[in-house]
């Protein structure tokens, strides 16, 4: 069973804030369900990158502790 649509957008909503700490007044009303899980697909690619990018910094810092900060 997939979720409602009401739900979705509330998910949508709430994952950006969580990862922005902010909220946005965009219409997700006027969006599609693909264009919904999309949205949310961007998300998660977005997580998933910013955890790369941390996990990269990190590596780099034990490869070359003089180099930090």
């Amino acid at each position: 069973m997939t979720p409602s649509r009401s739900h979705l957008i509330r998910q949508l909503r709430a994952d950006i804030q969580q990862a922005t700490g902010r909220t946005y007044n965009i219409d997700f009303d006027s969006f599609d369900e693909l264009s919904i899980r999309e949205m949310m697909r961007l998300l998660i690619d977005l997580k998933f990158e910013h955890q790369r990018a941390l996990n990269n910094e990190k590596a780099r810092m034990r490869r070359t502790p003089w180099l930090v900060r």
